[in-house]
């Protein structure tokens, strides 16, 4: 039997799989990181005379909380796609072996692929320093920079392997052909993962424009657009597939439900119709019973999701979004 994956895996895989095999949970691994690039960024700003050689800045440098953002997101999201493939499993039809082979493909991006999203986003990156140059360099000195436009190439991996996932995600879905509009929790699994995967991003991109300084957020407006909508299409985009499948489930209900309706409205006209008035309680009550269940059937959800869910999409992209126009009326106000 052929055990080998069906590609190698990217760095990012590589890399997370490193830290499982560590003592401890994962978040030491990160934290440690984190320390060490803080203290590494300090020692070369004292180099620089950007700091006082012993002070440190309270906050952490945007490229040291985007690379580790990145590296911590994608280690949470693998941890909660297993988990939630878990969940999903009854719906899975196959094998022990075709099982395993799902799981690697929602947890694992070739290589090949995140190499290339990860260039793709230095690309951009460099493009964004060269146009802003006078902005960037104003805020940054060149080392800063540099490393900056490097994490980018972590980002451009990062964003490759959440769209690999989802598109797992969606050909997942793929393979039900037929939901239970009564029993849709299993269904529910994924759209957790779609949903964190979501606002990760959004609040990633929110907590690097929070500690940027003065101006220089503006050299990230183009990114930030791109992947808030991005965001909007990792959650919505792989449970169309089961939405329609909801959908036409629903709608086929509704017509039976309608049809039967339809008849008892046709038996209870010929009885008045003939005079035949005994047995009317039971008429009205088939037909009571017939709307109750097509209010019921009406309102069955055909998305994936809890409402709470779109809820807190939508909380954590719009109301980061409220707070900086508050802000920047109360400043003008006070200007007046």
């Amino acid at each position: 039997m052929n055990t080998a994956p069906p590609y190698p895996p990217s760095w990012l895989d590589r890399f997370a799989a490193w830290v499982e095999r560590q003592p401890g949970p994962p978040w030491i691994i990160y934290a440690a990181l984190g320390a060490a690039g803080y203290l590494a960024t300090s020692v070369l700003r004292w180099l620089d005379g950007r700091q006082p050689v012993g002070a440190f800045d309270p906050l952490p440098p945007p490229f040291l909380l985007w690379a580790l953002g990145v590296l911590a997101l994608h280690h949470y999201l693998d941890r909660y796609a297993r988990r939630a493939l878990e969940q999903f499993r009854p719906l899975i039809q196959g094998d022990q072996a075709q099982y395993d082979r799902l799981e690697y493909e929602l947890t694992v991006t070739p290589a090949r692929a995140a190499l290339v999203g990860g260039a793709l986003w230095v690309v951009v990156s460099a493009i964004i320093v060269v146009t802003t140059r006078r902005l960037t360099f104003s805020y940054f000195p060149v080392w800063e920079v540099v490393i900056s436009v490097l994490t980018f190439f972590m980002g451009g991996a990062f964003i490759q392997h959440v769209l690999h996932q989802m598109r797992t995600v969606r050909r997942i879905y793929a393979r039900v052909d037929h939901v239970d509009l009564y029993d849709t929790q299993p269904l529910m699994a994924f759209s957790g993962l779609t949903v964190r995967a979501a606002i990760g991003l959004v609040l990633l991109q929110y907590a690097i424009l929070a500690i940027l300084p003065g101006e220089s957020k503006l050299t990230l407006v183009i990114p930030s657009v791109a992947l808030t909508l991005i965001a909007v299409a990792v959650f919505v985009w792989p449970l169309r597939g089961v939405h329609h499948l909801l959908e036409e489930e629903k709608g086929e209900q509704m017509a039976a439900v309608e049809q039967r309706l339809k008849a008892a409205v046709t038996m209870l006209y010929q009885r008045v119709d003939s005079g035949e008035l005994a047995g009317m309680d039971d008429v009205e009550k088939t037909i009571t019973s017939l709307k109750t269940t097509r209010d019921l059937v009406g309102s069955r959800p055909t998305w994936p999701w809890q409402p709470a869910t779109v809820r807190g999409l939508a909380t954590a992209i719009l109301l980061p979004i409220g707070l900086w126009l508050l802000q920047e009326l109360l400043q003008r106000l006070l200007r007046l």
